[in-house]
């Protein structure tokens, strides 16, 4: 899979997972054929593993540091990432203009930083400055050291002795190190900066009990003299200790006033974190005895960059006089703002898709859970991804399917216009159905900042959605609910037969409880079920005190009730990453039977992250279902399903069957195909993905005949047509367009 024009392709190639060799309960499943995990952002690197590229990605590392510099010479920026928690340096080279960059990966071996940092812990995080004032640039990284038993946090220093177009790093420690002796406190980040104009590097660190550390250079550079600066004068005295404990800070003369301004990512859970993900400090000083205040969230230089544990750089990426802002996500994704204002007056725009040259694919920004719907009624499936830690803006991200072919392909847009309401919305756990039976798609979320869970209502319709918020109606909706049960996550589907969507709820413990709908498919109402008679009473996951599910409601085995396909979320990688709770009930009566094991075709589908959250869903139109998970960290992961793919060896075989329908992306008429010679009569049942069915009668039916079916009154969607008899039943998947 490639990154096609920077567009997300997904090839063609899940309703039948079989493990290769593995016979016995899977056929009840299947069989569904795995193909290895293929992800379609980046390779793994929760465990600090280097990524293999295969997919061409700007992504490559876990909470990275980006560095805009050219380290050729030639007149454009190129692109360092460090990272906090791993050694390696990646290096992508402009290969574009000043002006229109294009990034390609440079490899290990021509890279002039790769593995510099290999024996220093934390050393990835780094920053480039011409210490020595030879006009390329050297590298700073921070690392630790024990001396007579104490530990020490210094500077590391690599000097470019290359030149400014073939840089060559050299470690220089001891006495050629002039920043060997001065201790940064622990895995703080350290810049290197002039900050008074005195043509010396001074030096800002972030972290400690003192908000951002100023130790003025009363030196030169190559024997500096750090005197620090706290109190009433430390020109960063606004920002307390809380606010910035390990910060990564950035200078530039972003307002184009003379002197220079700071962008720094705050600490998580700070009061300063809850304005998005980056601080903008203005210089109200001047250029020799600066001093920094905090531009308020209503400037108009302010932007929202809701990421988690975010770091920034700032630099003219477009090579127009102005700065620009890169701010990466802990995920290892990259967003680019850019300044469309000018150097005094600046307004950051945030640029999607092949408009931002470091685009790496769809992610949420931290837990991010993935679901897939069809947002604008155009008969194919939309991805729209929650994520979690939201503190400004929407807590979605959507990725339009603008596919022709078959194959998904997806294209980032802005919809933070479409969501109306005040209130702190978290997006990770999330379904969505009809909840009001208006035609539309509604939103329920487990995790609004006081309700719990909630909905969020599409006052719009099928094709144009618009979001709304009611504080008043909610508490009404859900009190029961959220006052006898804590929601961690949460699936819709119609789990008894009544053609109202029920809501299935982990409630932060390894069991499911079912929430029933007893209103009615217009008027919804939410009852908590007693235990006595919940479905999944005595239905444990995993005997972990600490496990999580993620739950998700689809007919796997298309028997025409719904199944459970499971994540979780747990301390330890060693549990499994999936489960499924099989209903050997009925549609009406669910019962659910755990498999786990090798009764469990999804048991060896390894996403070695503490949290997945798994979604299915017809990707590449041969009617069978793919899946993607999202991951604790904000990687989207795809697993394809080979079921109808040509190519697969393990094809299941059709002779058996006796039924087929067309077209599969009905507009009104659909017909089916018999072309056996025992069948009299069928009853056709409409199975929506939700579980809400609909009878659409019983019908007579002779050898080799057509069997036409209007649905002009079915919404959009994906659905099942069942057809079954006393001796035959088959289940036949479509698109209502």
């Amino acid at each position: 899979m490639k990154l096609n024009n920077l567009l997300l392709i997904i090839p063609a190639i899940l309703t039948s997972f079989t493990i290769y060799g593995q016979q016995g309960i899977l056929d009840r499943f299947g069989p569904f054929e795995i193909s290895l995990p293929e992800n379609f952002i980046r390779s793994d690197i929760y465990s600090g593993q280097e990524s293999d590229f295969e997919d061409e990605n700007i992504l490559i590392s876990y909470f990275p540091v980006p560095s805009l510099v050219d380290i050729d010479g030639d007149g454009d920026l190129d692109v360092f990432v460090g990272s906090r928690f791993n050694s390696f340096i990646y290096l992508f080279e402009n290969v574009g203009t000043a002006s229109s960059p294009i990034f390609e990966r440079v490899s290990n071996e021509q890279n002039p930083a790769y593995d510099l940092c290999s024996d220093y812990p934390f050393c990835g995080n780094i920053s480039f400055v011409d210490f020595d004032s030879d006009g390329d640039f050297d590298i700073i990284g921070n690392s630790e050291r024990v001396e007579g038993g104490q530990t020490i946090y210094y500077l590391v220093l690599y000097e470019n002795t290359g030149g400014s177009q073939q840089a060559n790093f050299i470690l220089r420690e001891g006495d050629d190190n002039p920043y060997f002796d001065f201790d940064i406190g622990f895995r703080h980040s350290p810049t290197l900066i002039d900050l008074d104009f005195d043509n010396d590097l001074d030096l800002v660190v972030g972290g400690g009990n003192n908000g951002l550390n100023y130790y003025r250079n009363e030196g030169s550079n190559l024997e500096p003299q750090f005197q620090p600066i706290f109190g009433s004068q430390n020109p960063f005295l606004i920002v307390s200790s809380s606010d910035a404990d390990g910060s990564i800070v950035k200078f530039a003369d972003i307002d184009g006033d003379g002197d220079l301004d700071a962008m720094f990512t705050p600490s998580v859970g700070s009061n300063l974190y809850n304005f998005g993900t980056y601080v903008f400090l203005e210089n109200i000083g001047s250029s020799s005895n600066p001093s920094y205040d905090i531009v308020e969230e209503s400037d108009s230089r302010f932007f929202c960059a809701d990421l988690f544990s975010a770091s920034i750089d700032v630099a003219d990426l477009d090579a127009d006089g102005d700065f620009d802002i890169i701010a990466a996500n802990s995920d290892g994704f990259f967003q680019y703002y850019k300044n469309t204002g000018d150097e005094q007056n600046p307004e950051f725009e945030r640029q999607l898709n092949e408009n931002n040259p470091l685009y790496g694919g769809p992610s949420g920004n931290y837990e991010s859970g993935p679901n897939l719907s069809d947002w604008d009624n155009d008969g194919d499936l939309d991805l729209m991804v929650g994520k979690g830690n939201v503190h400004c803006g929407i807590p979605f991200a959507f990725y339009r399917n603008v596919s022709n072919n078959g194959d998904a392909v997806f294209r980032e847009e802005d919809i933070s216009d479409i969501f109306i309401t005040d209130e702190y919305l978290t997006g990770e756990y999330f379904d969505t159905g009809d909840i009001d039976n208006d035609g539309d798609l509604d939103i329920i979320s487990a995790g609004t900042w006081i309700w719990g869970i909630g909905l969020i209502e599409n006052t719009g319709n099928a094709s144009s959605p618009q979001f709304s918020f009611d504080t008043e109606y909610n508490e009404d909706l859900f009190r029961e609910v959220n006052d006898v049960v804590s929601v961690f996550s949460l699936s819709l589907g119609d789990l008894d037969g009544d053609n109202d969507l029920d809501i299935v709820i982990n409630d932060l413990d390894p069991t499911l409880r079912f929430i029933e709908n007893t209103g009615t498919p217009n008027i919804p109402e939410f009852n908590v079920v007693p235990l006595q008679d919940d479905p999944f009473d005595g239905l444990v996951f995993d005997s972990g005190n600490d496990f999580q599910l993620t739950p998700h409601l689809v007919d796997l085995d298309e028997d025409g009730d719904l199944d459970i396909l499971c994540g979780g979320f747990s301390s330890s990688l060693n549990s499994e990453a999936f489960y499924i709770a099989e209903n050997i009930g009925s549609p009406t009566s669910p019962e659910f039977v755990l498999r786990t094991g090798m009764d469990n075709p999804f048991s060896e589908l390894l996403v070695n992250y503490v949290s997945t959250r798994p979604v299915l869903g017809d990707l590449d139109n041969d009617n069978d279902l793919d899946l993607i998970v999202g991951s604790s960290n904000g990687s989207l992961f795809l697993y394809e399903n080979q079921l109808n793919d040509p190519t697969s060896v393990s094809t299941p075989e059709v002779s058996d069957k006796v039924l087929s329908i067309y077209p599969t992306i009905v507009n009104n008429m659909i017909t089916i195909s018999y072309w056996g010679d025992f069948l009299q009569q069928v009853d056709v049942t409409l199975v929506g993905l939700s579980g809400i069915q609909k009878d659409l009668g019983k019908y007579d039916i002779n050898q080799n005949s057509n069997l036409r079916i209007s649905l002009s009154n079915i919404p959009s969607g994906y659905y099942f047509l069942k057809v079954t008899s006393p001796n035959y039943s088959d289940v036949l998947p479509f698109i209502k367009k």
